[in-house]
């Protein structure tokens, strides 16, 4: 009767670590939320039916907090959906899967090399360091370096993922040749240039 009792505690146990594997719950026991996905988020994840492969293209350096906040955010990603598939990259550790990237997607070698590439259906989004960050410039004339206020990673990740893994993209057609605005200027009265970009933020392409 010892025997039959320890076996079958020790199929319960595999029971629960099996069921505990396939149906799990995460939760948040800390105040930061920054690194949390919004109910708008998780609904658009869960329907993705093909593999969207993300690489991390990033340097991880001890003081590049930026690639922490990433790192964070997009391992949400991967534990909302099992779709998402990631690999880091570091391209100073490993120059020749850096120079494989670079040249698959056309990666320019002179700008900063941190970025966020999204593939899936022969399509490719790459979301890059600088759109990651809002900062604040308040202190600028008093000598103060700009400091980065608002972490962008959720807007743009979410974006490029739909955008990416929806097989039919949404176009929006604009006139030119009498006098409308131009989409493609960044003039502050006259350009649209910031309404054309949160078109395309929004899986909207421009034409």
């Amino acid at each position: 009767s010892v025997l039959l009792s320890v076996v079958s505690v020790l199929a319960v146990v595999v029971m629960v670590n099996y069921l505990g594997s396939r149906h799990f719950a995460r939760f948040h026991v800390t105040g930061d939320t920054r690194y949390q996905l919004s109910p708008l988020t998780r609904p658009l994840l869960r329907p993705l039916t093909n593999e969207v492969r993300v690489v991390v293209f990033f340097e991880p350096a001890p003081q590049a907090t930026l690639y922490s906040a990433v790192k964070s955010l997009i391992t949400e990603y991967q534990m909302a959906s099992p779709m998402l598939k990631l690999e880091f990259v570091d391209y100073r550790v490993s120059p020749t899967r850096a120079v494989q990237l670079r040249d698959q997607y056309q990666l320019s070698t002179t700008e900063n090399p941190n970025l966020v590439i999204f593939e899936a259906n022969g399509r490719h989004r790459i979301v890059h360091e600088h759109e990651l960050s809002e900062y604040d410039l308040s202190g600028i004339m008093e000598g103060l370096p700009a400091r980065r206020s608002v972490f962008r990673g959720e807007q743009f990740f979410t974006s490029a993922i739909i955008g990416v893994s929806d097989s039919a993209p949404v176009h929006a057609y604009y006139l030119e040749g009498h006098g409308e605005h131009d989409p493609r200027s960044q003039d502050g009265t006259q350009g649209y240039a910031g309404f054309a970009q949160l078109l395309r933020e929004k899986n909207i392409e421009l034409a």
